[in-house]
């Protein structure tokens, strides 16, 4: 196995153009959009597009909506064998309001299957015969917390793969518990809001340098337009912003994070230094602004390829 894609699944109901008149009127209409999403389904679905071997862990219920995310799996070419039901719980959803500025609301399933989320959901035995295990975010699920995460990852650096991971919702925990998960993570992809958030700094230098201190070899701030920011004491020494990619409109911007992971990912996968398999991340997160939707703009590999020619 290439990766094996650790956390969130849900379905998401897209809904562009909408704003705060819709509670002014009784019905408003839209083009709304059933799709997928999550963190880790976000990343797996596209590696599977660019041609890797994906696997994903997570959790949904014992539901017609469970029964759609997996199907929707099985449809992607993501070995699905290792995606466990929750009796109790009703697989996560969440609606997704989306303004003319790209703005972004969310609405989700109380107590939904993502909350339950835990170490002993994820079938380790996987990282024994693949390459590389990314956690899709610390905090993602309120139940995968550092200390949580840190039983995974110490499986799959035992294992020797190569550990990635992004984070959400840093308010949720502290660095002292996220630094349980971040001492066996090799590439920690956190979004600069995030970053700052965990660390309680503002300068990058000394944000990455908080960070670093944890265990972790590399950080890599995402910026969105403004790219990304590498630094790395043991991976060659880097300290530098990567630029991004210029885009004419942008549409939509869920799930771009998780794209550019992906993006980093394929990078590594097929021996780049960290700085190429950040503009490869670069890459996958301008074609994921351009369409609506938390994945299904990388329809392959040449995608990104043609974008750094």
């Amino acid at each position: 196995m290439d990766v094996v894609c650790v956390g969130v699944m849900v379905a998401d109901v897209l809904a562009p153009g909408v704003d705060r008149s819709i509670f002014d009127r009784e019905m408003t209409r839209v083009p709304l959009k059933f799709s997928t999403g999550g963190d880790a389904f976000n990343q797996a679905i596209n590696l599977s597009s660019m041609g890797y071997k994906v696997a994903l862990c997570g959790k949904v219920g014992d539901d017609n909506i469970g029964n759609f995310l997996i199907s929707e799996a099985k449809n992607k070419g993501i070995e699905s064998e290792f995606i466990v039901r929750d009796h109790e719980h009703q697989t996560s959803v969440t609606i997704v309001l989306i303004n003319e500025n790209d703005d972004r609301n969310f609405i989700g399933t109380a107590n939904g299957t993502n909350s339950f989320l835990k170490s002993e959901d994820i079938n380790t035995k996987i990282f024994q015969n693949s390459k590389i295990v990314s956690i899709g975010s610390i905090y993602g699920s309120v139940s995968f917390t550092g200390d949580e995460v840190s039983k995974v990852l110490e499986i799959a650096k035992s294992n020797n793969c190569v550990t990635v991971s992004d984070m959400m919702h840093a308010d949720r925990g502290s660095l002292e518990d996220a630094s349980k998960a971040l001492k066996f993570v090799d590439y920690f992809i956190p979004n600069l809001k995030e970053a700052q958030e965990l660390t309680g700094k503002s300068d990058l230098n000394e944000i990455s340098d908080i960070i670093l201190g944890c265990g972790v070899k590399c950080v890599v701030i995402k910026m969105g337009e403004k790219g990304c920011f590498i630094k790395s004491n043991v991976l060659g020494n880097v300290c530098e912003i990567v630029d991004s990619f210029k885009v004419e409109k942008v549409v939509d911007t869920t799930g771009a994070g998780d794209a550019f992971v992906s993006g980093f990912i394929a990078g590594l996968l097929d021996g780049c230094n960290v700085v190429d398999s950040a503009r490869r991340g670069n890459a996958a997160g301008s074609l994921a602004v351009q369409t609506v939707g938390a994945n299904g703009s990388i329809q392959s590999l040449n995608d990104l390829l043609n974008i750094l020619k």
